[in-house]
């Protein structure tokens, strides 16, 4: 958290289990590294600083405050050799605009390529 230089955002995909006290004690440490940086509301216990929707929903009407839409390119969160199906740029503009017409941000997830 120090070796990046000052950070926007920390996008968390926290697991459950961890207490309110836990997670405050996390949320507390990061901000002093990061006293600028934005948190998700994946770290838990209702203490992002944005809203995250679950992935790849989009909510059905404008949603007042900062939230975020999370989806990949294709159906998969990481590299799967037979996964083929990604979404054309249209489609993705598409999503970028349904978004961004809520109010929203889009982040869109590209898993890791094909290696040798």
């Amino acid at each position: 958290m120090t070796n990046y230089g000052p950070l926007g955002i920390l996008w968390f995909d926290t697991p459950g289990g961890m207490s309110k006290e836990q997670t405050q004690a996390l949320v507390n440490e990061l901000r002093q590294l990061q006293p600028q940086c934005l948190f998700s509301s994946r770290v838990g216990q209702g203490l992002g600083d944005y809203r995250d929707y679950g992935d790849s929903e989009v909510p059905p009407a404008p949603i007042r405050g900062a939230w975020e839409s999370i989806y990949t390119h294709n159906d998969s969160w990481g590299y799967i050799k037979h996964d083929m199906n990604f979404k054309t740029p249209a489609e993705i503009i598409h999503l970028l605009a349904d978004v961004a017409s809520k109010g929203g941000n889009l982040m869109l997830n590209i898993g890791s390529g094909r290696r040798g």
